[in-house]
């Protein structure tokens, strides 16, 4: 799996080597599973979940990725309020796309900051479905690293639940997400050397990203057996569906005055929303 704090603007390498540096692997200073949450406390986060004696780095990613998930859905719901004025009167200069988007972090029209923020916070949702064993079930023949076990869901993942957890506070979908995460999930060690410093060493005896869990396209092997890109591929079309049911729901929540949530929508479905939205 793979969060405004100042997480919200890492994407999922940057994650991936953020957790190194924290939990202290290789040539850094080494920090045991207890010490990683006292170090997230003394950063300024709160009511941190007891380390629970699974992979150090593992651990960490997961208080880091769900955390941008979370931040992006908060983020997306912020910057929608630049869509229309007031009195619910969509805003051209902020949601005509008659110019590119530049997806660069940086301010711009409310409509690109708000597809930005979702854009950068679904990837991550849906690369879980095509790298992890949530959905998939493994090939005939023996279990192991390179034929890990499936876990055959095919529900969406109840710990994604970006909707209800912007809503909450941090402590507690952490502590919601950690009961929801079933025994036996497992997502892939990933080898990226120039941007993690993740080396094909340190995926020795772990299951792999690429070769192992992969299901971006029906011709990788894990795609293969038991039709598993078709469930990967419905995984991830039902998730971001809820995704967007969810945040349409926040934004007609949060914004009720003189239908704005409404007129928000409007803006973000249409191509031309000061014609398309009255």
């Amino acid at each position: 799996m793979t969060p405004h704090c100042p997480l919200g603007i890492l994407d999922a390498n940057t994650l991936e080597e953020l957790a190194r540096v924290i939990c202290g692997d290789e040539h850094l200073y080494y920090r045991k599973g207890y010490e990683i949450a006292r170090f997230l406390e003394h950063a300024g986060w709160q009511r941190v979940p007891e380390y629970d004696g699974e992979y150090r780095r593992e651990w960490a990613l997961a208080r880091l990725c769900i955390r941008t998930s979370v931040t992006r859905f908060r983020n997306a719901v912020e910057a929608a309020d630049g869509l229309v004025d007031a009195d619910g009167k969509v805003r051209a200069d902020q949601s005509d796309l008659s110019s590119h988007c530049t997806w660069d972090e940086k301010p711009q029209r409310a409509k690109c900051e708000v597809l930005e923020q979702l854009g950068r916070g679904w990837h991550q949702i849906e690369d879980f479905y095509s790298h992890s064993n949530w959905t998939d079930r493994a090939a005939p023949g023996p279990i192991g690293l390179e034929n890990p076990p499936g876990l055959g869901r095919t529900e969406v993942a109840p710990f994604l639940d970006m909707g209800r957890y912007s809503g909450m506070k941090d402590a507690d979908w952490t502590r919601d997400a950690r009961t929801l995460i079933p025994v036996g999930l497992t997502t892939g060690c990933y080898t990226d050397v120039d941007s993690t410093g993740v080396k094909p060493a340190d995926c020795d005896g772990r299951v792999s990203h690429n070769r192992a869990l992969n299901k971006d396209t029906a011709a990788s092997a894990r795609s293969k057996p038991d039709d598993n890109f078709r469930h990967a591929t419905a995984g991830a079309t039902a998730e971001i569906t809820r995704q967007w049911n969810d945040f349409k729901a926040d934004l007609l929540k949060t914004y009720p005055d003189h239908g704005r949530g409404a007129q928000m929508i409007c803006a973000l479905v249409h191509d031309d929303p000061a014609g398309a939205c009255p």
